[in-house]
């Protein structure tokens, strides 16, 4: 039951009751058990390295190996407790922490850091955007999708500001996905819609982008034409132009004037009730 840091044990002879009893004293300085953790998923092209972060706990210097699953590499050393190892493997190649020893102690590892190598950018072909609604709704979500592009490992998407990916408000754009779909939560319009694009990546490059607008607010209405004088106890007919984003039309009138019939459309009749003024 040691604990980290110094512990002295004592070794004590007494003689009945004698009040000069003979100790003695040994100091054991416990080190803690370490930990390491490897980390760093990286796209490369190939030829060029990626940096693998290892974060360590315990007491320094801590010496510690490390494999690409074919070969084991070190110990090392090192009294940074987070510390960045530099790899340039030809193919794409995951890499694990063996050991970790601090103090004489050895310790716990965990972790993977893959590098995926890629040796050209992705197809140069235009991904289509599927699953986008045709207006977006602040708050309303859709699962969008486009489709796969040879060499492609990842697929990067862009939004304007306030929309965000996965349910999650810190995935904003430019956010990168391994699977060719997302969710997207739409936001306040820039202007009077989202243009919503995705970009097929790897560590070569990128292929075309793809790009898709979808409104967001109506455009302001058309100029309201009918009779401007109208008697009581008539009707008169009324219309307005077509209105950019508009899939209905709500009409009302104001002293006395009601919507007979067309409500919801760009053509409606009104009646002037008895006593109709202005």
């Amino acid at each position: 039951n040691l604990q980290p840091g110094i512990n002295i044990l004592r070794w004590t002879i007494k003689y009945n009751n004698c009040p000069d009893s003979s100790y003695d004293d040994v100091e054991i300085n416990a080190g803690a058990i370490p930990t390491a953790i490897i980390s760093g998923d990286r796209d490369i092209c190939i030829g060029n390295s990626a940096q693998l972060l290892i974060e360590f706990t315990g007491e320094a210097p801590w010496n510690y190996t490390y494999t690409d699953g074919n070969s084991v590499f070190g110990p090392f050393a090192t009294s940074n407790p987070i510390t960045f190892i530099s790899v340039t493997p030809s193919s794409s190649t995951s890499y694990a922490l063996v050991s970790v020893v601090s103090d004489n102690c050895s310790g716990d590892v965990s972790g993977l850091a893959t590098i995926t190598v890629s040796t050209a950018p992705p197809t140069n072909q235009t991904a289509s955007l599927n699953g986008l609604p045709l207006y977006g709704c602040v708050g309303a979500s859709a699962t969008i999708s486009c489709t796969p592009v040879n060499r492609a490992t990842g697929y990067e998407w862009d939004a304007p500001f306030g929309c965000y990916f996965d349910a999650n408000t810190s995935n904003v754009a430019p956010y990168t996905t391994t699977a060719a779909t997302t969710q997207i939560t739409f936001g306040q319009p820039n202007g009077s819609g989202f243009l919503i694009c995705v970009k097929p990546v790897n560590g070569c490059g990128s292929a075309i982008q793809r790009c898709v607008w979808i409104r967001g607010l109506t455009s302001v209405p058309a100029a309201v034409t009918g009779p401007v004088v109208a008697c009581e106890n008539t009707t008169a007919s009324y219309s307005t132009g077509v209105t950019g984003g508009a899939t209905g039309y709500t009409w009302s009138g104001t002293n006395g004037i009601s919507i007979l019939s067309g409500n919801g459309t760009q053509n409606v009749t009104a009646s002037f009730a008895p006593g109709f003024t202005q």
